[in-house]
């Protein structure tokens, strides 16, 4: 992942800032490392993303937080 690839998210508010600060992130350890953990990099963006990120909706938050409370 580069930051080319998150190029509108600044226009999409705080979940932008969010996935802005994910995929600076991820590049700056990838540009530490040499790219030596990229795959391991963009996985773990892709985690942070899809739990914290623009992408997530309301809805998606609603279900997650049901599924994780499914015991209590």
């Amino acid at each position: 992942m580069t930051t080319s690839d998150s190029s509108n998210d600044s226009t999409s508010g705080e979940g932008g800032f969010i996935d802005s600060a994910i995929e600076k992130g991820g590049d700056f350890v990838d540009n530490k490392t040499g790219n030596k953990y990229e795959s391991q990099v963009d996985k773990g963006q892709d985690f942070l993303t899809d739990k914290y990120g623009n992408s997530k909706t309301a809805d998606q938050s609603d279900q997650a937080d049901k599924s994780s409370d499914h015991g209590n």
